[in-house]
């Protein structure tokens, strides 16, 4: 009887103008039973899901107060990838509506996805063969990387962004949370810069700054090539430098409207320069 209660109650939810005012009492309910087997799971999942994108700021609160954030997070790592589909999509209507206030009910949302263990969970979804839970654990990871980048790379996030970032024919949502992530991890203590370089990413990253016409994935990888620098050793910079079009490109940033690149881009030229009183770049350019 519960799981045809639980059907009726997502179909409910799926016709048009749906009775979300004389479903609110169960939305506890709903939250408890993402506790219980997969077919429990996926139908409470779902009306939840449904009460959050169709309904009322008050729905919403009423969704998030019962407990769902932490819920959702433990079952990013269910076996049923239709489940893992269905969370990951609802933590992200959490945390994006109203995204733009900052409010600290945002950070309160993702404090509670992450004390859940959420961010681990995230990153091993990065390997998911559904490009949704990709982008979607990709917006979750790069809003929460305001606060917990460190955790992001304990997580091992950064062979997943480069490996993502590496493919062609990304699309622009997956790269602007990439350069988001991507520019947090760089900008950390102890920079994993050699792991970049390892990973042969370089080339890549000229070839996106180049091409692309996305402000917020120029302005992001802009700022990783100077971090790059910044961080580096003396050897480290005889690599990077070393990589076609690298220099040329961080020549070029000095031009950047973005006052911050165009000063910091001088800025690691300079120290480039005052590094070494004789240099000769090893490519094509001069």
């Amino acid at each position: 009887i519960e799981i045809d209660c639980l059907k009726l109650i997502r179909r409910f939810l799926e016709v048009d103008n749906p009775p979300i005012q004389q479903i609110v009492d169960v939305i506890p309910l709903l939250s408890r039973w993402l506790s219980g087997g997969d077919e429990y799971k996926m139908e409470a999942a779902s009306s939840l899901k449904s009460i959050l994108a169709r309904g009322t700021e008050e729905h919403r609160k009423l969704v998030i107060d019962a407990g769902v954030i932490p819920n959702f997070s433990r079952l990013l790592q269910s076996s049923k990838d239709c489940i893992v589909k269905v969370v990951v999509l609802a933590l992200v209507d959490i945390l994006t509506k109203g995204v733009a206030h900052a409010t600290d009910g945002k950070k309160e949302h993702i404090e509670a996805m992450v004390e859940a263990g959420g961010i681990s969970r995230l990153v091993n979804l990065l390997d998911s063969s559904d490009s949704v839970c990709i982008e979607s654990s990709l917006r979750l990871l790069a809003f929460a990387a305001e606060d917990h980048t460190q955790r992001s790379i304990d997580a091992g996030v950064l062979p997943h962004l480069l490996r993502i970032m590496m493919l062609p024919d990304q699309t622009n949502i997956i790269l602007a949370n990439c350069s988001v992530l991507l520019r947090k991890i760089l900008e950390v203590e102890n920079t994993p810069i050699q792991q970049v370089i390892d990973a042969n990413f370089v080339p890549r990253l000229v070839e996106i700054v180049k091409t692309t016409e996305v402000d917020i994935i120029q302005t992001n990888l802009a700022h990783v090539c100077i971090c790059l620098v910044g961080g580096s050793t003396s050897e480290q910079i005889d690599l990077l430098v070393k990589e076609e079009g690298f220099l040329a490109m961080l020549v070029g940033l000095q031009d950047s409207p973005v006052v911050t690149i165009s000063e910091r881009a001088t800025s690691c030229l300079e120290g480039i320069a005052n590094d070494r009183s004789t240099y000769q770049v090893e490519s094509s350019d001069s």
